[in-house]
C-alpha cells in the first residue's frame, strides 16, 4: 500500500485508506499512509484525513496536518486552527506553517492569538537550524507565504551561500521570481542551480516552464525532456513534456 501510494499507482487511494483505518497498525505506518494521501486528496478523503487530527498519537496528528497543508485556504482554516494548541510542539508549528498566508485573513481574534504563539515557535525552530540550508529555506518559504518577497529572497540566498548545491532553494527562489512576473530572474536562478546540479530534474522542469512563458519553445522542450528522462517515475514531468 505504501509503495503504491508513493508511486500514485492505480488503487493507491483505497489501499492507503484501508491502512489508515486499520487501528492494529503501528502509528508510524498509519502516519506514512496519511502522508502519501496528501497528494491524492479528494473532498471525501480530506474529511477522512481530518478525522485523524484527533488521533492519540502525535505522529498521526502531524501527518494529518501535513497532508491538509496542501489544501485550499478555506479548508485549512476549517480544520487546522485548533491544532495550534496541540500539546506537541511539532504539531503546533506545522499547523502554524500551514496556516500562514491566505488563511490568516479568515482568523477570529482568538485564532490569531494562538497562531502568533505557534508561529513564533516555528520561527524559533527554524532560526535554531539557520546554519543549515533547510532552516533558511523554511524561513524563506514562510516569508513568501506571508507576502514578504524581500525577506524570502534574502533567506533563499543565505541557504545557497551555505550550500550552493541545495536544489529546493533554487527552485523556490525561481518560483518566487516567477510569481512576481520576473521570468528573466527566474531563468537565471534556474541556470545557476543547474550549473551546480545538472541532473536535478526539478530544476530542468521549472526551467522548461519558464522558457515556455518566454516563448522559447525549442529550448523549453529540451528542458522538459531532460526532466522527464531524469525522473522517469514522475507522471507529471512526462505529462507536461
Amino acid at each position: 500500500a505504501l509503495r503504491a501510494g508513493s508511486r500514485a499507482a492505480p488503487g493507491a487511494r483505497g489501499a492507503l485508506l484501508a491502512l489508515i483505518e486499520d487501528r492494529s497498525q503501528p502509528a508510524l505506518v498509519r502516519a506514512s499512509a496519511i502522508q502519501r494521501l496528501g497528494g491524492l486528496l479528494t473532498p471525501a478523503i480530506t474529511d477522512i484525513v481530518a478525522r485523524e487530527l484527533n488521533d492519540p498519537d502525535s505522529l498521526v496528528r502531524l501527518a494529518a496536518v501535513e497532508a491538509l497543508a496542501g489544501t485550499e485556504p478555506r479548508v485549512r482554516h476549517r480544520y487546522l486552527p485548533r491544532m495550534l494548541a496541540d500539546p506537541v510542539r511539532m504539531v503546533r508549528i506545522e499547523a502554524a506553517r500551514a496556516l500562514a498566508g491566505e488563511p490568516e485573513a479568515l482568523f477570529s481574534d482568538n485564532e490569531r492569538t494562538s497562531f502568533a504563539k505557534a508561529l513564533a515557535e516555528y520561527v524559533t525552530a527554524q532560526t535554531y537550524n539557520a546554519d543549515r540550508p533547510e532552516g533558511r529555506t523554511s524561513l524563506g518559504n514562510l516569508y513568501a507565504q506571508r507576502g514578504d518577497p524581500g525577506g524570502a529572497i534574502a533567506e533563499y540566498r543565505q541557504a545557497l551561500a551555505l550550500d550552493p548545491t541545495f536544489v529546493p532553494a533554487y527552485a523556490n527562489l525561481a518560483d518566487l521570481y516567477r510569481s512576481r512576473g520576473a521570468d528573466g530572474e527566474a531563468v537565471a536562478v534556474l541556470r545557476e542551480g543547474l550549473a551546480r546540479n545538472p541532473r536535478a530534474a526539478t530544476l530542468h522542469h521549472a526551467l522548461g516552464l519558464a522558457l515556455v512563458r518566454q516563448k522559447q519553445k525549442t529550448d523549453s522542450l529540451a528542458e522538459l525532456r531532460a526532466a522527464a528522462e531524469l525522473a522517469p517515475q514522475s507522471g507529471r514531468f512526462a505529462y507536461v513534456y
